[in-house]
């Protein structure tokens, strides 16, 4: 689904948002660029844009209220997991499976939901990678 089709079928694009999304991003409001990607915009994003524009430039403006009201921020992953160096590989990946699966998620925003677990590249990650996925397929294959 290219950024065109993903608009079409309803799917909020973060990047729309212009010059909001490009603050956020630059704010350092969250740990890493990929925590306001995830997030679910609560209201039309006409609206949120207008709101932006009127609010912004108050000498109160709060950048981080203002998403926390206008936004749902997905809760962090955290896993506190720790390699033990000491075992095999095998038992590493075995260790590993269960902090790197993910249960389908029926949330909007711009996750495409799945039927079934799934697993992800990394602890603090909430959705597959395309890339990760055609490797994990190949690898299957062979």
């Amino acid at each position: 689904m290219n950024l065109q089709e993903t608009r079409k079928a309803g799917f909020v694009v973060l990047e729309d948002f212009g010059q909001l999304y490009h603050d956020i991003q630059l704010s350092a409001l969250f740990p890493d660029s990929k925590t306001f990607t995830d997030a679910i915009a609560r209201y039309d994003r006409q609206y949120i844009l207008a709101e932006y524009h009127q609010q912004k430039t108050s000498q109160i403006f709060d950048l981080k209220e203002f998403v926390e009201n206008h936004f749902i921020i997905p809760s962090e992953i955290t896993a506190n997991y720790e390699s033990d160096i000491s075992r095999p590989i095998s038992q590493h990946i075995e260790n590993l499976w269960p902090i790197l699966t993910r249960q389908p998620d029926h949330n909007e925003g711009s996750l495409i939901p799945l039927p079934y677990p799934y697993i992800v590249p990394g602890g603090r990650f909430r959705s597959l990678l395309l890339g990760l996925l055609l490797y994990v397929i190949g690898a299957a294959i062979v």
